[in-house]
């Protein structure tokens, strides 16, 4: 790793454990509000939005800024531009529940070359940078370096989604949507999981692949970089590995091969089964699943 990055990486972390101590000051305390996209957002997301921006612009003053809250311009002619999410999963935060995290990441001339996810309420972190693999802590433990799963037939696979926002299981009155119900009956286990946490699995080796189906740049950028320093491989649904952060979705698997039978199973009409894929696992979708939410509000 080039010993740029290391010190943009140390101060990546150096950011997210101060983000990790705002937010754990209104954690279980923090009502939401929705804005005019329909996602959730707290004081706390923006309180820590503003520190972190202003930790940047005492630390790197030519460097430029997209943030959630506040945004900024993208993309952007910049060499260096900073991504924040302050709170991720901000749905999750304000139900008390410990699956959200902040997202940090830096883009060098649009590629993101760092990348940190710290989860403060579970006392976890992921992170990494261009050429140095990816990395996890918990709590004060020693730093572990973590590799996605090996490959194995879809029948036999993890597979979790973030919510069912854009899919056959959630009409949104323009298309049926991508195939969800044939991945869950494909899979050998699915879960419904949180936002960027889900992800963080798929890094660690204890998932195959993790579904968002609806993702800004603030929601994708800190995540590339781990995932491919995993050696998994990010891309967006309609199957480019190109351009991911600003391709409105994101689909992270252990190798190209485990994203592919996941691409090809969301495209799949309803009453297809894929022959490469093991038989379905009798996982059974309550008639009432489309009245939950939709899991767009990140």
């Amino acid at each position: 790793m080039e010993a740029k990055y290391q010190e943009y990486l140390e101060f990546a972390l150096e950011m997210a454990h101060a983000a990790g101590v705002t937010a754990m000051a209104g954690y279980q305390n923090s009502d939401a509000i929705l804005k005019e996209d329909g996602t959730e957002v707290t004081s706390v997301d923006r309180r820590i939005e503003r520190r972190l921006k202003a930790m940047i612009a005492r630390r790197h003053p030519s460097h430029e800024i997209l943030g959630e809250e506040y945004g900024g311009s993208y993309p952007t002619g910049a060499r260096h531009l900073w991504v924040l999410d302050p709170i991720d999963g901000t749905s999750w935060y304000a139900m008390g529940a410990p699956l959200f995290g902040t997202l940090i990441a830096l883009l060098e001339n649009g590629e993101p070359v760092v990348g940190v996810i710290h989860m403060p309420a579970l006392q976890e972190t992921l992170y990494a940078a261009k050429g140095s693999g990816c990395w996890y802590t918990r709590s004060s433990s020693t730093k572990m370096r973590v590799n996605a799963r090996r490959t194995v037939p879809l029948g036999k696979a993890v597979i979790t989604a973030s919510g069912v926002h854009g899919t056959n299981l959630h009409h949104m009155g323009n298309g049926a949507g991508w195939n969800l119900s044939g991945v869950i009956s494909a899979a050998g286990k699915f879960k419904f999981y949180g936002d960027c946490v889900q992800h963080v699995l798929v890094c660690r080796g204890l998932s195959h692949a993790a579904i968002d189906t609806f993702m800004k740049p603030w929601d994708s950028a800190a995540l590339i970089p781990c995932i491919q320093e995993a050696g998994g491989v990010a891309g967006t649904i309609s199957g480019k590995h190109t351009g991911v952060i600003e391709g409105g979705s994101l689909v992270s698997a252990c190798s190209q091969v485990m994203y592919d039978h996941v691409i090809r199973a969301l495209r799949q009409r309803g009453d297809e089964v894929d022959p490469e894929q093991d038989s379905p696992r009798g996982l059974i979708i309550p008639s009432g699943i489309s009245r939950i939410s939709a899991g767009g509000a990140r």
